[in-house]
């Protein structure tokens, strides 16, 4: 099952879904909004979470 992402225009007005693979082909003409989020304890490890 492949990720689903909400898509938006340049000036964020939202379009509807497409699929990861569909949000990084070659010049979609849509964008997706990134997260990051960090997790750090009190030793300063960070906790890395690796997708393919």
């Amino acid at each position: 099952m492949e990720e689903i992402l909400d898509i938006f225009t340049k000036d964020g007005k939202f379009l509807g879904t497409k699929t990861r693979k569909e949000c990084h082909s070659t010049n979609p003409g849509f964008y997706h909004k990134p997260v990051w989020i960090w997790i750090v304890n009190d030793k300063k490890d960070v906790l890395i979470q690796k997708k393919s």
